[in-house]
């Protein structure tokens, strides 16, 4: 046995940090182990202001969610030795209890950091090309933080903490919704319309036939989703959207756009609608089975990126994003 076996009382070597990791992948586990530490020195310094029982067990599972949060981003930022952000105190404890903010207020505040937490995981996963494991990781945490908010919504609802956004009279249903929730699936039928046309035209520029198959193996998500928006708005008497002709007629010579640069722009358009669905979610609050609706459109949406990627990558049609750098390379 070996001087470093007798001394880790192991037959196994250590393992060298990990560096196939990109510059700005780098900066998002920073900046998330940031984050979380502030969320957590927050609802730690507002667990002394607390006087309802059942809101101070509420806050408690928060303090714990994002704690374990930290714990995971920091345990990957081991692993590909990236330096951690300065930690959260362990506890924050007034002497005595404080009568300058009531149990809504910091209900409130709480509302917000779930809210701004989901735009800045989406953008994680947007700029996440170089490490698939990584970027499975980032999926993991959205789809956390965006089940967490929903949750959420529906506590500060139940203890009315909340306030409602204007209301969408619809003389078809008493179903109660919100005027914006009605303007969000109207904007998402009208975005799919779009980009439905946007696809048929991009296939026929097309030379790759697997990337034509994909393709359109993607427009029947869309029709899928243009059918159950379509049903939704209709259900509350909303005029749909004008759709484009059915029929396209291909070009005849289709070496203009060459399917590298297709691709790119179907990857960046569904980017775009990743940070749509997430911030539609985030002004949700009156109409709960319309917010689980948008919840599985951007999941839907993320595990396509993840996979488009993916694919992208074997066929090389992503450019080379720059690698974090370390002082022994």
């Amino acid at each position: 046995m070996s001087f470093l076996e007798n001394l880790l009382g192991t037959n196994k070597k250590l393992e060298q940090p990990h560096t196939k990791i990109s510059g700005q992948e780098a900066h998002h586990l920073w900046n998330l182990s940031q984050m979380h530490h502030i969320f957590l020195d927050n609802i730690k310094l507002n667990l002394n202001f607390v006087h309802d029982e059942d809101f101070k067990h509420i806050l408690k599972e928060h303090r714990d969610y994002f704690q374990n949060k930290v714990n995971k981003i920091e345990n990957i930022m081991q692993k590909y030795s990236i330096k951690s952000t300065k930690p959260s105190s362990k506890d924050i404890q007034l002497p005595e209890r404080v009568e300058i903010i009531q149990d809504p207020d910091i209900a409130q505040l709480l509302y917000i950091f779930l809210r701004a937490n989901i735009s800045v995981q989406i953008k994680t996963i947007k700029d996440t090309i170089f490490s698939d494991d990584l970027r499975n990781k980032f999926i993991e945490f959205t789809k956390n933080a965006v089940d967490n908010l929903d949750e959420y919504i529906e506590y500060l609802k139940g203890k009315n903490w909340i306030d409602y956004p204007p209301l969408y009279k619809s003389s078809k249903t008493n179903e109660e919704v919100a005027a914006n929730e009605i303007y969000h699936l109207w904007e998402h039928l009208n975005y799919r319309y779009i980009h439905i046309e946007q696809t048929k035209i991009y296939i026929g520029f097309i030379s790759d036939d697997d990337f034509k198959a994909l393709l359109n193996k993607g427009l029947n998500t869309l029709e899928k989703q243009i059918n159950e928006l379509e049903d939704m708005l209709l259900k509350h008497g909303v005029t749909l959207p004008t759709k484009y002709p059915e029929s396209i007629p291909y070009p005849k010579n289709n070496e203009v756009l060459g399917d590298e640069y297709i691709f790119n722009m179907i990857l960046n358009g569904m980017q775009n609608a990743a940070f749509l669905h997430g911030s539609s979610i985030q002004e949700m609050i009156v109409n709960k089975q319309i917010r689980n609706y948008f919840k599985q459109l951007l999941y839907t949406e993320m595990d396509l990126i993840n996979q488009l990627i993916k694919y992208g990558k074997v066929k090389g049609w992503l450019s080379s994003v720059p690698k974090l750098k370390r002082v022994q390379e």
